[in-house]
């Protein structure tokens, strides 16, 4: 199955996911790679990436709800995680 996205940014509009979001976005053009940024609120993450210089696609999702990580995860192939919490990790395997 196809997913639209290569590598998500989960937590994307705290200080470290903002910095590793704008790194990768500047990758994206050379490196052939599409990047979605993901948060539990849209507007914060727009508002964080554009702060930085960044425009990515946003999709929505709480570290601590299992039916939106499992949406995220359908989508992307590679999972960035810098959430603060450690739940999303159980749902990897």
């Amino acid at each position: 199955m196809s997913k639209p996205y290569d590598i998500a940014v989960f937590g994307a509009s705290g200080f470290t996911g903002q910095l590793v979001a704008r790194y990768l976005a500047s990758k994206t053009h050379d490196e052939g790679f599409k990047l979605v940024a993901v948060g539990r609120n849209r507007e914060k993450v727009q508002k964080r990436l554009k702060e930085v210089g960044v425009t990515a696609d946003v999709l929505v999702a709480d570290s601590t709800d299992e039916e939106s990580l499992r949406n995220v995860l359908k989508q992307v192939k590679v999972v960035a995680s810098l959430v603060s919490s450690l739940s999303f990790t159980r749902y990897l395997h």
